[in-house]
């Protein structure tokens, strides 16, 4: 009599993303983090028996629940809340009663791929007919699912260390002009209080105001007027603390300068106060002139400015005798 196939698999991949999972971050925040040793529990009864599914049923709760020391009702919770999230797939559930997933079912066909029968049934596959293959590739080779596994991982280390280094150049081009915007405000807030510790963002506000006069087409005339406005403002030399925040808040800064200005205007009308004169730039048709655009451009080498930031860092510190 020939032995029973074994459809079931001894190994099982656990990604070491499991725990940042959104939907395992759920289930966790709704029944405590007693729910991952449940979870794991119920995936290994999935690969080893079946290898893509389970039938859920009082029994499956039981075993479960013994095994891991838990008592039933924790297990019915967690399953409840896994389908809820989209651990398991509801409508297989609902009408087979089974817990399963497309993400499980993908991992056991990867895993088993040299065993004799590890066809899924029709009726709980939720596979497309190109996902599963049987670990065959479109040139019919058979895949070596380690190697595969290595090279995607080694993929996508390369690409996210091309990506830090591609911002960490794009860091590095902004210019002296940049820089410059990076000190006066640096200055400013200082001035308003001598405690801030903000040098070490230097680096990153100029880099930022270059992306202002870049992409946003902003001048250094109206970086350096909302600079001093805005640390002189009761109000937004609080809020005003980085270049950041003078960018996302360029727009609504001007209309309040706009604001104010309009009611001073009226106020001297009136006999009262004094009339302020705005800078030409706010004045939706002004265009700046090519000689101040020019003056935009000029550019330090990066070695300069690694220096001048090296600089400024040392005088501040001295300063505060550290």
């Amino acid at each position: 009599m020939a032995r029973p196939i074994k459809k079931g698999i001894d190994y099982f991949p656990l990604d070491v993303n499991f725990l940042s999972d959104i939907k395992v971050r759920k289930i966790m925040r709704a029944c405590g983090s007693s729910s991952i040793s449940i979870l794991i529990s119920l995936l290994s009864n999935i690969y080893r028996d079946e290898g893509y599914y389970v039938a859920w049923d009082d029994d499956t709760a039981f075993l479960v629940s013994d095994e891991v020391g838990a008592n039933e009702g924790s297990v019915e919770e967690i399953v409840k809340k896994a389908i809820q999230v989209g651990f398991f797939d509801k409508a297989l559930f609902d009408n087979e009663k089974i817990l399963t997933s497309k993400g499980i079912q993908e991992r056991y066909k990867t895993a088993a791929y040299k065993k004799k029968d590890s066809e899924i049934l029709d009726k709980y596959s939720l596979m497309t007919r190109k996902s599963y293959d049987n670990g065959v590739s479109d040139d019919g080779n058979e895949v070596n699912t380690d190697e595969s596994t290595q090279s995607k991982v080694k993929e996508r280390k390369e690409k996210k260390n091309k990506e830090k280094a591609g911002a960490k150049s794009r860091q590095k081009k902004f210019d002296e002009v940049h820089l410059s915007l990076a000190k006066h405000l640096l200055r400013k807030i200082l001035e308003n209080n001598p405690e801030s510790r903000s040098e070490k963002y230097l680096e990153s506000w100029a880099n930022t105001f270059r992306l202002m006069m870049e992409i946003d087409k902003r001048t250094v005339e109206q970086i350096t007027y909302l600079i001093d406005w805005s640390q002189q403002d009761k109000f937004w030399h609080k809020n005003i603390l980085s270049a950041e925040s003078v960018r996302e808040k360029y727009d609504r800064l001007v209309l309040q300068i706009k604001d104010q200005h309009a009611n001073a205007k009226n106020n001297y009308k009136k006999g009262n106060g004094r009339q302020e004169v705005l800078p030409n730039w706010f004045d939706e048709d002004y265009v700046l002139p090519q000689k101040q655009l020019a003056k935009t451009e000029q550019k330090k080498t990066s070695e300069e400015l690694d220096r001048e930031v090296e600089e400024m860092k040392a005088i501040l510190k001295a300063g505060r005798g550290n």
